[in-house]
């Protein structure tokens, strides 16, 4: 029987994509007769301790919540993380727990030093889960220039994951290229598509809650990566057409600019207009979606970004309303096989305005035409989909 340990500092309850993704993968991998064993971290991103996987053994390790954008706060956590993960599996060790696998999921990219430590301490073969490429995204968001101690450190990391992992995983098809091209081999792409109970939970409230043409709707993180401001000033600007004259704008998500978006809100005074939720658990913030009659989606322009999908990009098209957005690399060319998803850059805040304007006068129409978004995703971005692709890895 094939036993994996699965390392994570981020997993449910915790709402964000990664704890999504990887509690979808054990789910799946425990219902096809996988042990696994999760070590992960305390919630740091919801109160509640309740996970829904309670059949699946876990391992919590306390890190500490991190309340202001402080590089030293972060690198607390993840070492944090780091010596109880350590400490974690030495339990399981002197328990006699043996594992075949090891999946290790990054960012943060110091998980690595948990990896190679499982790697060594159980025997087992390593398959490295990369679902955002740093070094270099820490870096084009301003948290670690090239010439840092961070960056250094990151990419010297990078080099050594290549060459430590039996497989790797990631989440998109340039960034299966890109891991090729620095050394990493046997690199499988495990999309970061809806579980199909998540697909089937989209189709119906997209059925059930009518969708509002003067509602526009951001969800997932408000971080540097996400330039969410720029969303906020460019429907500022907007409203000062007629067209969007009853125009909304719902952000729900937390993450470490959360603060200063709502500060800007009040400073071009459209709180009125423009609601924070915060993080939603996956299903409320589907209902919230598809009450959208656009859906937003934004990614700091970026050579790394250009490697990763979002997974608000399946989401929004499961839900079969239009989306307006600024991607580019493989995200778009998904978002270019729908009639209704709208491109529009970041940069000139007067066409990113215009966007905003153009969308609204035409979204019946653009609603009309997103009617054939979730066809997009089947079968090849659903979870089950790309589960089997591990479930495949660790067979070997």
């Amino acid at each position: 029987m094939n036993k994996i340990l699965v390392l994570s500092q981020y997993y449910e309850p915790d709402i964000t994509a990664a704890s999504n993704r990887v509690a979808d993968n054990v789910h799946f991998l425990r219902n096809n007769g996988y042990i696994v064993h999760v070590v992960t971290s305390t919630p740091h991103k919801n109160p509640s301790t309740k996970s829904s996987l309670d059949e699946v053994d876990t391992t919590r390790v306390w890190v500490p919540t991190v309340r202001r954008n402080w590089k030293v706060a972060y690198l607390v956590q993840y070492l944090a993380y780091i010596v109880g993960a350590f400490a974690a599996m030495c339990v399981l060790k002197l328990k006699g727990t043996r594992f075949t696998h090891i999946w290790a999921t990054s960012p943060p990219i110091s998980v690595a030093f948990a990896a190679f430590f499982a790697k060594t301490l159980f025997r087992a073969k390593l398959v490295f889960d990369i679902r955002d490429m740093w070094p270099q995204s820490i870096r084009d968001v301003g948290m670690a220039p090239e010439n840092s101690l961070i960056y250094r450190v990151a990419l010297r990391l990078e080099k050594e994951i290549y060459g430590n992992s039996a497989a790797i995983t990631c989440v998109s098809n340039t960034m299966k290229e890109h891991i090729a091209d620095f050394g990493g081999q046997n690199v499988t792409t495990v999309f970061n598509g809806p579980s199909s109970d998540d697909f089937e939970t989209a189709y119906q409230l997209s059925q059930e809650i009518e969708s509002d043409p003067d509602l526009f709707v951001y969800c997932g993180n408000i971080g540097k990566a996400q330039k969410v401001d720029r969303i906020i000033e460019a429907f500022a600007h907007a409203k000062k057409d007629t067209a969007m004259r009853s125009a909304r704008l719902n952000l729900i998500g937390g993450g470490a600019e959360l603060a200063q978006c709502q500060s800007l809100a009040m400073q071009l005074d459209i709180t009125e207009s423009v609601r924070f939720y915060g993080p939603l658990p996956k299903k409320e913030a589907l209902k919230q979606m598809a009450g959208a009659g656009v859906l937003v989606v934004t990614l700091k322009p970026s050579l790394a970004f250009n490697s990763t999908i979002p997974s608000k990009v399946f989401d929004s098209l499961s839900l079969n309303r239009p989306i307006l957005h600024n991607l580019t690399g493989e995200a778009a060319k998904i978002l270019q096989l729908s009639e209704a998803s709208i491109y529009s850059g970041l940069e000139d805040l007067d066409l990113l305005a215009g966007a905003f304007i153009s969308v609204r006068k035409s979204q019946r129409n653009l609603l009309q035409l997103a009617m054939q978004n979730r066809s997009i995703l089947e079968p090849e971005f659903l979870r089950e989909t790309n589960g089997r692709k591990l479930f495949r890895l660790f067979s070997r």
